[in-house]
């Protein structure tokens, strides 16, 4: 079943608000399934939740954007759920929609303003040793890339590829949107050996021969009329 990890962020008419806290009659920002009305606010019909999707990594960021200011978004999704694309990744027209898993890194899509966004890339999220973590993998590297704390309905990730490094000098700058508190677009989360679920991962870690997908609830929305609804702090068009 397709959906969003518990703190995914939804527009709403009430501002921004995680997917597990919306409710049946709340009004939510959408736009037509070919992607040509305005945005407007369409009712929550139903909320469907299920266990045990296959949880992806989206990671994208507005083109608009001056080059030096370029902070990527993250979005955790089961595979399966449609993104509208606008162009493909050698930058040609399409205007479809396209499973997450299908989406290939230069692709754009579409925001709640109509800007674009370009995907920076796509990803699996894999099992640990802990229920409530998963971890992306740097697969040109070798070592563990991004830690994803999915604990107590919240969504918090790291950078901690540096803890994997030897014998290397470097200075880090590290973000990471966190979406259960949106007062702060963007929260600095410097993957160290002080904070307990990085302690704890690399404490234990242990290296997978035969690494499985990470799997977690996910929620979704049935929208009246247009079948869509905006997710992320720069809110991507999504269909039901």
């Amino acid at each position: 079943m397709t959906g969003f990890v518990a703190g995914t962020l939804v527009h709403t008419e009430k501002g921004l608000v995680p997917i597990q806290e919306i409710n049946v009659g709340d009004r939510v920002l959408s736009r037509s399934e070919n992607n040509e009305e305005e945005t407007v606010y369409k009712s929550v019909l139903n909320i469907s939740s299920s266990f045990d999707s296959i949880i992806f990594q989206l990671c994208y960021y507005n083109i608009k954007n001056p080059m030096s200011d370029l902070q990527a978004q993250i979005l955790y999704l089961a595979g399966g759920n449609l993104i509208w694309v606008v162009k493909d990744e050698d930058g040609n027209i399409i205007d479809k929609w396209l499973p997450v898993e299908n989406i290939i890194g230069g692709s754009q899509v579409v925001l709640n303003n109509g800007d674009l966004a370009e995907v920076d890339g796509i990803q699996e999220v894999l099992r640990t040793n802990n229920k409530n973590v998963g971890d992306i993998f740097d697969i040109l590297n070798d070592r563990p890339e991004i830690l994803v704390d999915f604990s107590h309905d919240k969504l918090e990730y790291y950078y901690i590829e540096h803890l994997f490094r030897t014998n290397e000098s470097y200075r880090y700058e590290y973000h990471s949107h966190i979406e259960h508190n949106f007062s702060d677009k963007i929260s600095i989360m410097v993957g160290n050996y002080n904070i307990k679920v990085v302690k704890e991962y690399f404490d234990f870690f242990e290296v997978r021969t035969c690494p499985q997908p990470y799997t977690r609830s996910v929620y979704n929305l049935e929208v009246e009329d247009h079948h869509t609804y905006f997710v992320g702090y720069d809110g991507i068009l999504v269909h039901c």
